[in-house]
């Protein structure tokens, strides 16, 4: 076959593989980390701001990162907002800088194994690793997240850095070496990542820039290009902390690696590191997504790597000497680039999440593509051909976690835009949207993290002018915990709206009320014409605006309490706010003390106004009260009561018909302020002494006394309910309820009879 057909022939097949490799990619929305970095570089380029190139935070503060998406912003964002489609065309930009590297690495790879195996194959090996590193899966997390840009301007950057030095060296070119360095600041101003250059450049100058040289002088040279390179960081480095001062802004380079953890005998010392290392070494031989593939994938992935790695077997046979070089030099780099990112996990179920893949994906697709290409003949083109393939098939694979992902995040993000239109349409003032239970991982991906949650209502996706709106992510099981708190009266004011959790069966514990259908008031959000991913679940969310508490009205707060007497049922005029009045005492008579059967639950019933139209029951436990038996309710941790709006009706059944009074109270029966935590085992367990905490005589000895903790860290809405372990000696040990660790929580520790809360300590650390 005549040479130029057949360099077209493979330009096409790494066109098609690139192309099949990447779809999804192309295909994805928006992921919450990446709407909130466009939205840190808007503020910081569209506001005029001072140092802006050295103000986005999320790209660590790097330059160059953060001009890349502001060129990026200027090309795409017409009037400053993006749209759905933006997403993929942005994933194009940081493909098209990753084929600049990939162009580089072959330039790169070229002049460093010329000295050592001849043109043809250092030309062939050029080639096979520019395309491994094009569709290799360690690259679907630098691609698949706009946050990685700077590490696909760095890595561009680098390749033809390297490239350059090797230029300058071989050809004894200085013009090209200071080159080589300008890049290498351009790196350092894009990615931490440009550390690896100072090894790599010691590396390459010891090996490739002279072959027939003294030790000792590959040595001295080589050192001192790991300096001109250190050197270019440390300006950069320098640059950066002038610009933008912060304390740790000359330790961002070296921040991945501290040696005293690692010399620590703990859980997170030398032990944890080297168990990192060997988890991550499995995802970097065999770089396979289960989420996305599952053993299919294993199979690909030994497929690729023995197809890649049998040239290089046979060729070793005729030349030990020279590939057993080859091999102790990648095993090298290998354990080089896995020491500096000792501290980043990398789980295969989580591989288009995983940090700190970009330099080894560059190292495997190096060494891969010498050795796939280390016999000669059709061999040299077929088995890397069927290797790319493999890999292909693979970051496809990976890739499609992150479109079924960025589905599911703008699924939430037209819903929170809907609920606002709709309820802006009626007049309503929102200030607040709570999205209950957010998809915080979706097929090993992380869709949004707490941090982000205040970008699925602000720039750059709301129209130029639009006020931002505060949006926030709680778990259903911690709403209450929110809702009973002090600081809730101010963001209702606001005007809140509640976007409830999807069907039931995909969240079970939010109860049935929360995916009620119905007509009303209620916003029409998530609808499926409007879906621009097949791959996502069909996720319907509705939208609740909570009435503000406006005092002086009907059902206003006119008081902390509500009471009336002898009646079975709220009278007529008496409206009860759900959200500020959660625990109910019903009292019987003492002559109607023998008429009750204790084994019997009370019940009591309400009806709501809000648009969910409830209708909801409530059990209690019966218990010994100072004027007869008495029926305690506690409704905080029922989301029935709390969504039902402005209560109508509240009834009782059976014997509580004849309740002598009733009293709607805040809270269950408060605590002594002596009962506080107290940490143990280092933080990591609490203890309460709750001795002399007068005690509820329950009526029906079958009603057990208990205790629950349930911990909520205020930051991201997550909870965890524990039971104490013991409780002897007047004393609870909570164990593992420093779960948040050093994170600002709320804690509510609660004393049940027949797991109905009767008494209630509440506090925050």
């Amino acid at each position: 076959m005549p040479a130029p057909i057949k360099r077209l022939l493979v330009v096409a097949v790494c066109v098609l593989a690139s192309w099949y490799a990447h779809k999804p990619l192309l295909g994805a929305g928006f992921l919450g980390s990446d709407a909130a970095v466009l939205e840190e570089v808007g503020h910081a380029f569209g506001g005029g701001r001072e140092g802006a190139a050295w103000s986005v935070a999320d790209l660590d503060h790097r330059p160059a990162a953060a001009l890349s998406l502001a060129l990026s912003r200027s090309l795409h964002a017409k009037d400053d907002v993006y749209t759905p489609g933006d997403a993929g065309r942005l994933r194009l930009e940081s493909l098209l800088l990753l084929v600049i590297a990939a162009l580089g690495t072959r330039v790169a790879v070229i002049r460093a194994l010329r000295p050592w195996t001849g043109e043809d194959h250092a030309r062939a090996a050029g080639a096979a690793a520019g395309a491994f590193l094009m569709i290799h899966p360690l690259i679907v997390p630098v691609v698949g997240h706009l946050a990685n840009r700077g590490d696909v301007v760095a890595l561009a950057a680098s390749t033809w850095s390297v490239a350059l030095l090797l230029k300058g060296r071989q050809d004894r070119r200085a013009l090209a070496i200071g080159f080589a360095f300008a890049l290498a600041v351009i790196a350092a101003a894009s990615s931490p990542s440009a550390i690896a250059l100072v090894p790599l450049g010691f590396g390459l100058e010891f090996i490739a820039a002279r072959r027939h040289r003294p030790l000792a002088q590959k040595i001295r040279t080589g050192v001192q290009v790991a300096l001109g390179y250190a050197a270019a960081l440390a300006v950069e480095a320098l640059v950066r902390w002038w610009m933008k001062p912060s304390p740790d802004a000359l330790d961002e380079t070296l921040r991945s690696v501290n040696p005293a953890d690692l010399l620590a005998g703990s859980s997170t010392g030398w032990m944890h590191a080297l168990g990192l290392a060997a988890e991550k070494t499995g995802v970097v031989v065999l770089p396979v997504n289960t989420t996305g593939l599952g053993m299919l994938g294993y199979v690909l992935a030994v497929a690729a790597l023995l197809l890649a790695l049998h040239p290089g077997f046979v060729a070793a046979r005729a030349a030990p000497r020279l590939w057993g070089r080859v091999l102790a030099g990648w095993a090298i780099a290998l354990l080089v680039l896995l020491a500096l990112g000792v501290t980043q996990r990398a789980e295969p179920s989580r591989l288009a999440d995983a940090p700190g893949t970009l330099t080894l994906a560059v190292c495997m697709a190096v060494g891969l593509g010498i050795s796939g290409t280390a016999l000669s003949g059709a061999r040299r083109t077929i088995l890397p051909a069927l290797t790319g393939v493999a890999y292909a098939v693979l970051t496809a694979g990976s890739g499609a976690t992150i479109q079924e992902a960025a589905a599911e995040t703008g699924a939430v993000h037209e819903a929170v835009l809907d609920a606002r239109s709709h309820f802006e349409s009626e007049g309503r003032t929102v200030g607040a949207i709570w999205v209950l239970d957010p998809p915080r991982t979706v097929a090993g991906v992380e869709t949004l993290v707490p941090r982000d949650d205040r970008s699925l209502g602000s720039a750059p996706f709301l129209p130029r002018g639009a006020a931002p709106i505060h949006v926030r992510g709680i778990q259903s099981a911690s709403f209450w915990v929110f809702a009973t708190d002090p600081s809730f009266e101010s963001v209702r004011a606001s005007g809140l709206v509640l976007l409830l959790p999807p069907e039931a069966k995909e969240n079970p514990e939010a109860g049935p009320l929360l995916v009620t259908d119905g007509d009303g008031a209620v916003a029409p959000i998530d609808r499926p014409g409007r879906r621009r991913n097949r791959i996502a679940r069909d996720v319907t969310r509705r939208g609740l605006f909570v009435e503000p508490r406006v005092p002086g009205a009907p059902f206003g707060k006119a008081s902390r309490g509500v009471s009336w007497v002898g009646e079975g049922a709220s009278p007529a005029g008496v409206r009860v706010d759900p959200l500020e009045l959660t625990a109910i005492a019903a009292t019987l008579s003492g002559k109607d003390s023998t008429v009750i059967d204790p084994t019997e639950t009370p019940l009591v019933r309400f009806r709501g106004s809000s648009d969910l139209e409830v209708d909801g029951t409530e059990r209690g436990v019966w218990v010994a009260g100072a004027a007869g038996p008495e029926a305690l309710f506690s409704l905080s941790t029922n989301p029935s009561w709390l969504l039902a709006g402005p209560l109508r009706s509240v009834w009782f059944l059976g014997e509580l018909q004849f309740a002598t009074s009733t009293r709607v109270m805040v809270a269950p029966s408060k605590l002594s302020n002596e009962v506080q935590p107290r940490l143990v085992s280092d933080g990591k367990d609490w203890s309460f002494d709750v001795t002399g905490v007068p005690a509820l005589r329950p009526l029906d000895p079958s009603s057990e006394e208990s205790w629950v903790l349930r911990i909520v860290d205020r930051v991201s809405g997550e909870s965890v309910q524990i039971a104490p372990s013991s409780t002897t000696g007047g004393r609870l040990l909570v164990p593992d309820a420093g779960v948040f660790h050093d994170a600002p929580v709320e804690w509510i520790l609660d004393r049940q009879l027949g797991g109905v809360t009767v008494a209630r300590a509440r506090g925050s650390r």
